[in-house]
């Protein structure tokens, strides 16, 4: 498989090199003033954003194989940003509201595209879309870029 080359990354911005980011370590990095938790597994970076939950932090936590865990036991995959399981205090905590709360499900982490170039780490940012509706802009995501 070819490495991609610089023009096709035209749309990534570097955020990290793979000295920054060692294998099986998470790391928080800031891209278009959002909060990213990078993390290295095997050599091959992840991206998912960094807020795990109000006021929680998922780059604080750690690695097992392809799933991140936050500081407070909420398991999360990489690949795909899914929440995978919660703390089971939490859930016995909880129970009474299970009716007002989102099923755990439906939980996830915004997954950003990732790839390397060389020693770099490059992320695909999110496209945001305006409310204006022009005939000259490219549509994207239910709105159009600038």
């Amino acid at each position: 498989m070819l490495a991609p080359s610089e023009y096709e990354l035209k749309d990534y911005v570097q955020v990290a090199t793979l000295d920054q980011l060692p294998p099986g370590r998470l790391l928080a990095v800031e891209l278009q003033e959002e909060w990213l938790c990078l993390a290295n597994v095997g050599g091959k970076a992840y991206a998912l954003s960094d807020e795990c939950h109000p006021g929680g932090s998922l780059s604080q936590g750690w690695l097992e194989g392809k799933t991140a865990f936050c500081p407070h036991g909420f398991r999360w995959d990489l690949a795909t940003g899914n929440l995978l399981a919660t703390p089971d205090g939490l859930v016995k905590l909880l129970w009474p509201l299970r009716r007002l709360l989102v099923p755990p499900s439906k939980l996830r982490l915004r997954a950003y595209a990732v790839e390397r170039l060389g020693v770099k780490v490059m992320v695909k940012p999110r496209v945001r879309s305006s409310m204006y509706y022009g005939p000259w802009r490219g549509k994207v995501g239910g709105g159009y870029r600038w």
